[in-house]
Order: C-alpha cells, then structure tokens, then sequence
C-alpha cells in the first residue's frame, strides 16, 4: 500500500510459525498516527524488538499470538517533519468510521481491511494505539475505552506496572469524543470479553518519577510493555499446539554446576543480576567462574551470558565456550549492557554433549562478573515478516543468510538475478548502510530489528534482519 505521497506503509508480523495459527490470539498495533509524537514511536519500536527477541516471555508470545504492527501510518508526515495532528482535511486517528464506510487516507482504509480480515480468523485480543502527550506532559499514562468490561484493560495497567517497576502510569476512563479514534472503532467492531484495548500516551522529558526520558528508557519502556502483554496473552491462550523450546540456564549459585576457582564475591550491589545475586572478581587473584551444561536433545543453540555493569569494569573480560573438544573465546566489555542475556555465538550441539562456558579474569584491565549461562534452542521457524500493508508479490527469488546474524551477512538471488545495491533501514526508517555487496559487514549497527532493500535489475525487494 502507498501513501498520498507514493511513500510504502509497511506492517510488521511476528508469530511462530512451527505452531499452528488456528488457535492463536490477534494482537494489532499501531504507531505514528501522529507523525511528531516520537516518544511514542520509540515505545513502540521496544515493544517490536522485545516480541522478536529470545526472551522466553517473547518465544511463549511468538507460540501463542499473531502480533501486526504498523510501526508509522502517516509516513508522509514522518518524512516530511510534519505533526500531522488535527491536520487537513482529517486527523489521522479521526478518520476510523464505521467499517463500511470510506477512510481519507489510503494508510487507514488499508489497515482497516488488513484488521477485519485477520479478525475473521483468530480471537482479537489486544489492540494498541500508541502515542505521545504535548511535550509539557511527563506523565505515562493509558486512554482506557468505558466499555461494558473496561475492568479488563484496567487490570492490565496494574499488571504492566509491575513490569515498569520503580515509575507508575495511570489510566484515564473515557467516553468518546470523536467517535472515529482508532480504539473506538476497535470497540465498536470487534470487543469481546477478553479483548484488551488502550491508546499508550508516552511522555516526553521528565518522567513522573523525575527520571529524564532517553531513548533507551524508551525503549526499555516498550520492552515492559511488551512482556505485560505477554503475561496477559498467556492467561488465555490455548496451548495444546505449542512447541516447547528447549532453554537451559545456568545460575552462578549453582553449586552442582558451576566450579569457582580464585577470588569470587557475591554481590547484590548493583542491579540487573539474574537469580539472587552476581560474583565478582578483581584482578589481584586469577580467577575463573566455570559454567557446565548437558545438552539432552541434538540440536542448533545460542549461547548466551550476562553480566551487571559499570563503567570502570573490565572492558576485555575473557568468556571461553568449550564444546566437542573445542574452545572459542570471546572478549567482554562488562562496562556496557547490563542486565541483559547477550548472544555469543550459534552452535550445532549434539545429545549427551558436555558445555562449559568459563568466564575469567585472565589479563583483565579491571573487575570481571559472572551471572550466568543461558543456552537456548533455535528452531528452523521464520518468526518476522516485513510487508507493504498491501502486499505485494517479490519479484525474484532471494536469502539472507545467516539470520539472525552478529557480524555479517550474504546475499543469495536466483539465477539471472544481478544485484544492483543493498540498503539497511531500522525500524524507524532511517537509513543506515547502503552496499553494492553480495557480503554485507553489520558490525556498525546496534541489536535490534532492521530491514534490508534489495534492487536488483529483476526489481526491488524487502526482507527483514535480526542483529543480536
């Protein structure tokens, strides 16, 4: 689908697809009705990369949902600089009226079809608008539709706090106003009694705890939400298609599994540990903090670990994964990322196969942490489609590979297919690399989703990329 502006309005989908769909819960959101409201956009943009994540709330939501996300409708506007509130001839989220009726903008009529039809096939759980209050407000707060069973979307702000944690949002009850907001129209066509429906006002400047909003607590804050519905999914969906993905972790208080050797020191200290606590060490005494697994299924993993940050911390910590005889090692800089599990590498591990991951001090320039081994199976599923909002046939045939990736990735066409360039967009839109290069270097970007523009001189093609 085009906009006025012959611009593409792309939607994103995420689902598992190992598990059947006939069962799973619809999840749709939107973002950017309002092009300038970026606190918004950003929240949404967490939301998005913690649903195509590793995350094991993200793989249960991937088993049990089918999650749509139109990260920007009024592209022209997002291009442009423009607000696109109370714009002319019609606000973008004033343009929802009934279904049989005809939107202004060609964003919204498509979105309002891609909707009823996905509808008509799964159970319409969760709808979500997202946006921003004037830049004076610093509040995060939720628009709650007063429906027969708004109780339902009320308890959902209470669970979600739980996620955010040290700052609280507060829901504001409403009736209608307009009678053509999204969420309205959501109500009117499709509310049940589980569908949770809310417009996520994300504030700009300070939060209400006095906090300055970043991009990154953005961000963070997308994730929260995004596990909040997670949990809420999980209470309702039906489980017998689920395929289980098999996940091993390694606490560094484990005492039948891990082997300490030197100076290691519990600390709660600092936060963003897994389990109870963290271990450090410094550089007076060689230490090292082994963690072993057995692998019980043969099978592809990710190997992952964490740590709690700061910036005087080793930034070329040493974390050594030992499998089959073989030892690849891997330098850290604990100063950055804390509180996250953090990819190190994808192997083929075969059943009844003894792992280790040692984490070490050895020529450490400062404090080494050890917080744990996290091993996670990878199944052969595409979990993320990147569309037009209408879409549109790929006029040739053509792979990423690998993907997800760390480093790099190539580019396969069909025979008689001559690549012409490659242009690496995040989520956002902003563009990022562009390459005339089969083989394509990624270590300039940052974790997150991305999608990749192929030109060929067959025409042009959209794939999406995980960076992690």
């Amino acid at each position: 689908m085009k906009s006025e502006g012959g611009r593409a309005v792309k939607l994103v989908k995420i689902t598992d697809d190992c598990v059947n769909d006939n069962e799973k819960e619809l999840i749709w959101m939107l973002g950017r009705m309002h092009a300038f409201e970026n606190p918004g956009n950003y929240s949404l943009m967490g939301m998005l990369d913690f649903f195509a994540s590793n995350h094991p709330s993200a793989i249960r939501l991937r088993e049990e949902a089918i999650i749509y996300i139109v990260p920007i409708m009024d592209v022209d506007h997002a291009y442009n600089g423009g607000s696109g509130k109370d714009q002319t001839p019609v606000d973008f989220n004033r343009d929802w009226h009934s279904l049989s009726s005809q939107s202004h903008w060609n964003a919204v009529n498509a979105a309002k079809s891609w909707i009823d039809s996905t509808a008509q096939l799964n159970n319409f759980s969760v709808f979500v608008d997202s946006h921003s209050p004037p830049p004076s407000g610093q509040s995060l707060f939720y628009y709650i539709y007063d429906s027969d069973h708004h109780y339902i979307n009320t308890r959902f702000v209470t669970e979600t706090v739980k996620h955010i944690g040290n700052y609280q949002g507060t829901e504001e009850i409403y009736y209608s106003l307009y009678n053509a907001i999204s969420q309205d129209y959501i109500v009117t066509n499709y509310d049940n009694a589980k569908h949770y429906n809310v417009t996520i006002e994300t504030g700009f400047n300070n939060r209400t705890d006095g906090v300055e909003w970043t991009k990154d607590l953005y961000l963070l804050n997308g994730q929260y939400h995004g596990q909040a519905i997670s949990d809420y999914i999980h209470g309702q969906a039906n489980t017998n298609d689920i395929i289980i993905i098999i996940i091993i972790i390694i606490d560094n208080n484990d005492a039948t599994n891990v082997v300490l050797n030197g100076n290691w020191l519990p600390s709660t200290n600092i936060l963003g540990y897994y389990g109870d606590n963290y271990l450090s060490a410094d550089t007076t005494t060689p230490s090292s903090a082994v963690f072993n697994a057995t692998i019980n299924t043969a099978g592809t993993y990710e190997i992952f670990t964490r740590w709690v940050s700061k910036p005087n911390f080793a930034t070329n910590a040493l974390a050594s994964f030992t499998h089959s005889g073989v030892t690849d090692n891997f330098s850290i800089d604990m100063s950055l990322r804390r509180g996250n599990w953090v990819s190190l590498e994808t192997y083929y591990l075969e059943a009844g196969e003894q792992v280790s991951l040692a984490i070490s001090n050895t020529n450490a320039n400062e404090t080494v942490i050890a917080d744990g081994l996290r091993i996670s199976e990878i199944v052969d599923c595409e979990s993320l489609s990147i569309l037009d909002i209408q879409q549109e046939d790929f006029p040739f045939s053509s792979k990423l590979y690998p993907n997800p990736t760390k480093k790099q990735f190539t580019i396969q066409l069909e025979n008689n297919t001559t690549l012409e360039t490659v242009k690496v967009y995040d989520m956002l839109g902003h563009l990022f690399l562009t390459t005339n290069k089969y083989k394509v270097d990624t270590n300039s970007l940052g974790e997150g989703l991305y999608t990749v523009e192929i030109k060929t001189n067959k025409g042009r093609g959209i794939k999406k990329l995980v960076i992690r």
